[in-house]
C-alpha cells in the first residue's frame, strides 16, 4: 500500500524528478531524520527524530551526555533517552552498562556530578537504569526507540 501510493513518483515515466532526487526522497521517507526541504529540493539535516529530548523547555541532544558519561572508567556503555514526565514533558534518563553491578548508588552520584561539572545541570540525568546490555544495531549503534519501549 505504501509503495502503491508513491508508484508514480518512482516510475520510469516520471520526468519531474531525476534518479538521484528519487533516491533522496526514498531515503528521506524511510529514515527517522528531521530535515528541512527548500524550494530547490535541497535537504538540510536537522536531527534524528528519536534523539531529541524535550525536558523543561530545553531541547536536549543525548550524544554529548552519552560522551560525558562514557568518560567515567566504570561505564562500559551509555545511552540517554527521554521518558515521559508529568512536570518536565520528558525526563532525561541514562541507561548504563557498568563494569560491575556493585556500589551503584556511588556511581550514580559520581555520574551526576560529572555531567553537572563538565556540561550543565539541566543536562544531568534525573534517573539511571542499570542494564547488563543495551539493544544495538548490526553496526553497533544504540537502538534508542527499542530501549525506550522496554522502559515505558
Amino acid at each position: 500500500r505504501f509503495f502503491s501510493s508513491f508508484s508514480n513518483l518512482f516510475s520510469s515515466k516520471s520526468a519531474s524528478f531525476s534518479r538521484s532526487a528519487r533516491v533522496d526522497i526514498l531515503l528521506f521517507l524511510f529514515s527517522s531524520q528531521k530535515t528541512i526541504m527548500s524550494n530547490s529540493v535541497r535537504r538540510l539535516f536537522v536531527a534524528r527524530d528519536d534523539d531529541v529530548i524535550t525536558s523543561a523547555g530545553y531541547r536536549i541532544g543525548p550524544s554529548e551526555i552519552e560522551n560525558c558519561l562514557m568518560q567515567h572508567p566504570r561505564v562500559q556503555l551509555a545511552a540517554v533517552i527521554g521518558l515521559p514526565d508529568a512536570i518536565r514533558t520528558e525526563s532525561v534518563t541514562a541507561c548504563i552498562v557498568p563494569d560491575r553491578h556493585d556500589a551503584l548508588q556511588e556511581l550514580e552520584e559520581a555520574l551526576k556530578t560529572l555531567v553537572k561539572m563538565r556540561l550543565s545541570p539541566h543536562l544531568m540525568p534525573r534517573s539511571f537504569v542499570w542494564r547488563q546490555s543495551l539493544p544495538l544495531t548490526a553496526t553497533g549503534k544504540i537502538m534508542r526507540q527499542k530501549l525506550r519501549s522496554t522502559l515505558t
